[in-house]
Parts: C-alpha cells; sequence; structure tokens
C-alpha cells in the first residue's frame, strides 16, 4: 500500500494532484513555513500553497484545497491503547469534503439510506450498507469532530496535522496523570472563584510544565473545565482585567480551581 495519496479538489471533483502539486505539499508539511511559491508545470504559472491554520486545509492560490487521504487519523480514548489511528476512506473523505465546503457541520450518509438529514451529502462508496449515517463539525475550541450517528455523545477527533496531533497526545497524557495527582497528597481543597482568587499564594519554582501565556511560570492549578497549562498569576491577571476568569483554551467561565500545594 502506498504511503500517501495526495488529491485536489478542482472541478467540483476530487482528483491525484500532479507532480508539482504534490512535491510542493511534501515541502510544505516537512516545513516551519505557512506558505510556499512553486512552479505549476500543468498551469503553466507560479503558484503559492499555504495553510494558515492547523484545522484549515492546504490551498494552492487559496481556491485549491489539497490533502493526504492518507494522513487523516481520528483519536480514540481506549484507555491504555488510546492514540491516534488511520481513519477509514469514508472518514477521510468527508473530513476533507468538510474543509472545502467551510460549513459549520456537514452530514453524511450511504447510498440507499432512508430517513436522510435535510442536507445531507450522499458518500460515494458503493460497499458501504445502507442507512449509515455521521457528521463533522468543529467543537467549542475549534477542534474537528467526527460524530457517529449524528450523535455527540459518540465524537471523536479528526485531523490531518501532524504537528496538533502530536501537541492533542502529549496533553492528553499529560492530563492523564495531572488527574492522577488529583487524587493524592498534593492537592488542596477546591477554591472557589472568584472571591479567592486574589488571596491564593502558591511557590512557583518548577518550570518544566510552563504556563501557556507567559511560557515563564509553571502551571500550577486546574479549572473547573477540566483544563489545566496556565499559571496562578496569569489566571489572576485575567480575573483582574476581565472581572471574570475564563479559560483561554475552550473560553467556558472558571467558577473554582484546584491547586497544587508541594509537601
Amino acid at each position: 500500500m502506498e504511503s500517501e495519496y495526495i488529491c485536489i479538489f478542482n472541478g467540483n471533483i476530487w482528483i491525484l494532484a500532479n507532480v508539482d502539486q504534490r512535491n510542493a505539499f511534501r515541502l510544505l508539511i516537512n516545513s516551519n513555513s505557512n506558505y510556499i511559491i512553486f512552479m505549476d508545470s500543468s498551469l503553466n504559472k507560479q503558484c503559492t500553497i499555504s495553510r494558515v491554520r492547523y484545522n484549515s486545509g492546504i490551498y494552492i492560490d487559496d481556491e485549491y484545497l489539497i490533502g493526504d487521504f492518507y494522513n487523516v487519523q481520528v483519536f480514540l480514548d481506549d484507555n491504555s491503547d488510546s492514540n491516534w489511528y488511520p481513519a477509514r476512506e469514508t472518514q477521510a473523505w468527508a473530513y476533507f469534503t468538510y474543509l472545502q465546503r467551510k460549513q459549520a457541520e456537514l452530514y453524511f450518509h450511504s447510498k440507499d439510506s432512508i430517513n436522510i438529514p435535510d442536507y445531507s451529502i450522499e458518500l460515494p462508496f458503493t460497499y458501504l450498507s445502507p442507512n449509515i449515517y455521521f457528521k463533522i463539525k468543529r467543537n467549542l475550541i475549534d477542534e474537528i469532530m467526527y460524530i457517529e450517528d449524528n450523535n455527540d455523545d459518540l465524537a471523536i477527533l479528526i485531523s490531518d496535522h501532524e504537528g496538533y496531533r502530536n501537541y492533542f497526545l502529549e496533553s492528553y497524557y499529560n492530563s492523564i496523570i495531572y488527574n492522577r495527582l488529583a487524587t493524592s497528597e498534593l492537592l488542596s481543597q477546591e477554591l472557589i472563584f472568584p472571591t479567592d482568587i486574589k488571596n491564593i499564594e502558591i511557590n512557583e519554582t518548577n518550570n518544566n510544565k510552563e504556563c501557556i501565556i507567559c511560557y515563564s511560570i509553571q502551571w500550577n492549578i486546574k479549572y473547573s473545565c477540566g483544563h489545566f497549562h496556565v499559571c496562578l498569576n496569569c489566571s489572576k491577571n485575567i480575573y483582574e482585567h476581565n472581572s471574570e476568569l475564563k479559560c483561554p483554551l475552550c473560553n467556558k467561565i472558571v467558577n473554582k480551581i484546584i491547586k497544587y500545594v508541594d509537601e
């Protein structure tokens, strides 16, 4: 089996990208740049291939979506085996179709299905059984979710961006470690916002867990939304500036925290 299948959306269909487009695509994903200029011999012109954000897709001249169908993966939360796994062909096709349509959410169904949701897109795969339904949408922090049977309780992450996948996996296992610590003697009682935020003090010493805002102080608290990675000082600054504390990752209002206490 080939390791890549790079296609471009052109003329309302997905077609195999030409040699110049594939080479430019590989160069972009293996570089630190957001764009690369290349010569497309088929179009006989200079083109720009770019990716603005991790979940926005890669485009040629801001018009033609291009992607590697073999590089789409889904995150399966399966206890000790939780990891990113290759997406099925149907998932990869729907994922790139979702990026191309640029809508808030898209519904998909297999051929010969009944009770089809409005505006649902028929999957072009003849081997599928009838009455297969799913949708793709973004969650509150703009991550792209694949949702089986249109049931939000069955949502899983889907992505073609290796950097994002690695970052998410590291954060996922860090959160497991944190939650284990949360049940140990290293944690104090929960502190309720906003009355206690100004009076909380924590000794800032460990820089191995840098705050995602200031990059200098350890993250040492956990928010009620479940996120961490923000230090106490930055949390105080957010609260004092806005008269409330919202998580910078999910934008939910924080009403309590748990803090580390080194004993």
